[in-house]
């Protein structure tokens, strides 16, 4: 009985004698799991409510990238590459019709002057094809979000501009083989002439790849309904103007800036 007795005494809490002995509270017990679940729930709602609020924020950081890099590649079109694809589409007959003319005078038998001046009526302009915008863009992610068809067609009149810009090397280098005939001397050599046959054929297939780039500039460009800088025309069309043998391609550059204002289903 004596152990039963220390052992119970030793169960007992401490009781307090009035002079600041210290009670000892036990920990409260769940009172049930309806209040368990309910403290779950509070905190699951919580974050998800964080997590919401985060999307959100996100969200509209998102839309404004997408506004910027649509203005800024918009610009890019508008000012710069839309432009530069009209007038290269315009040229495509033009610079054909002055290749042919320099075989014809070169199988013809015509003087070496003939054949010059021929030469000196064939030319295509100087341009850059700029992507800087788009390049900014994809580098920012920005070109993972937003509408899809809006980003087939930013893509595919920006995936154009490095094979125009590849295609604008080649005719440069390609034309240099016309600019080395001689100024002087007797007619024309066979070796001379097979020179420039040469140099026409190549011309003529970049010619073609050329207007392959800018049609598909072209098309993409009247699918994102954009206009063109009316001072980026005016630019472009005095570079026609000035070019000798493309006076009669002015006309069909101001037809296909005209038909840009024109949505294609209202065609």
């Amino acid at each position: 009985m004596a152990d039963e007795e220390e052992l119970a005494s030793r169960s007992q809490p401490p009781e307090t004698d009035g002079g600041g002995t210290m009670h000892i509270h036990k920990p409260k017990p769940l009172h049930g799991v309806r209040e368990f679940l309910w403290e779950i729930a509070v905190i699951v709602i919580g974050v998800l409510i964080a997590l919401s609020a985060e999307q959100i924020v996100q969200s509209f950081e998102w839309r404004d990238k997408i506004r910027r890099a649509h203005e800024e590649m918009g610009n890019e079109i508008s000012a710069d590459d839309g432009p530069q694809v009209l007038e290269r589409l315009a040229l495509t007959d033009c610079v054909e019709a002055s290749l042919r003319t320099i075989r014809s005078e070169v199988e013809s038998g015509a003087s070496r002057t003939m054949v010059l001046h021929a030469i000196d009526r064939y030319g295509v302009p100087g341009h850059t094809w700029d992507s800087q915008a788009f390049d900014t863009a994809r580098a920012e992610g920005v070109t993972m979000h937003g509408s899809w068809q809006d980003l087939a067609w930013w893509n595919l009149f920006f995936y154009a501009m490095p094979s125009l810009n590849q295609g604008a090397e080649r005719e440069f280098d390609d034309g240099a083989a016309l600019g080395a005939i001689s100024r002087t001397g007797s007619p024309l050599g066979e070796e001379e002439k097979a020179r420039i046959i040469l140099a026409v054929e190549t011309l003529s297939r970049d010619n073609r790849r050329m207007t392959a780039g800018a049609t598909q500039a072209q098309f993409a460009m009247q699918k994102l309904h954009l206009m063109l800088e009316p001072h980026a025309v005016q630019r472009e069309l005095g570079v026609l103007v000035q070019m000798p043998g493309a006076g009669a391609c002015v006309a069909t550059f101001k037809a296909l800036v005209d038909a840009n204002r024109t949505p294609l289903a209202a065609r």
